[in-house]
């Protein structure tokens, strides 16, 4: 896998795409080396590459997990994985021609995860919110529903970024939230 990381560095967007596709079909083939797959993907997203490349790497844990049971344990490098997943989706996302459509992924995330991982959809949720008109009214609605959560953090952030977004001010928003 060093190697390969190594290698990366060197090639194109489109041919790191074919790499990811590789990992996918190994992880399919070899099912319980998932982990040390799964790791070498969630260090694919830290670098700062091109959003198909990234996408594509989404899209392989994902299928990953769906398609292995062993995958879908809960530890904290999965939580960890599924916070960077959402983040990612939280810088992306609003800037599609399309933010709308990641809504409903990022709130199941708020119902249907650990409290960290809730979190962090509570935070992206805010980021759709602060950058699309349209979407500020739903996205009030999901957090003012949020602000019952069980978590304190969760809670705290609900509500903060709810009243921040109730008020609808760009300055607010850049400083709070965008940032």
């Amino acid at each position: 896998m060093k190697q390969i990381s190594s290698f990366l560095s060197e090639i194109s967007d489109q041919f790191r795409t074919a790499v990811v596709d590789a990992i996918k079909s190994l992880c399919q083939k070899f099912p319980r080396k998932h982990t040390v797959l799964m790791t070498f993907l969630s260090n694919m997203l830290r670098e700062e590459d091109g959003y198909e490349y990234k996408k594509a790497i989404v899209n392989t844990i994902i299928s990953i997990v769906e398609e292995n049971p062993e995958a879908k344990e809960a530890d904290c490098e999965h939580t960890s994985l599924a916070t960077r997943i959402i983040h990612l989706l939280g810088r992306e996302g609003p800037r599609t021609t399309t933010p709308a459509k990641y809504i409903r992924y990022i709130y199941n995330r708020v119902i249907l995860e650990n409290a960290p991982v809730r979190a962090a959809a509570v935070s992206v949720l805010a980021k759709f919110g602060a950058a699309s008109e349209d979407l500020l009214p739903n996205i009030l609605v999901l957090l003012q529903q949020t602000t019952l959560d069980q978590d304190d953090d969760v809670r705290d952030r609900a509500t903060l970024y709810y009243q921040l977004l109730k008020h609808n001010d760009k300055a607010l928003n850049s400083a709070y939230i965008l940032n």
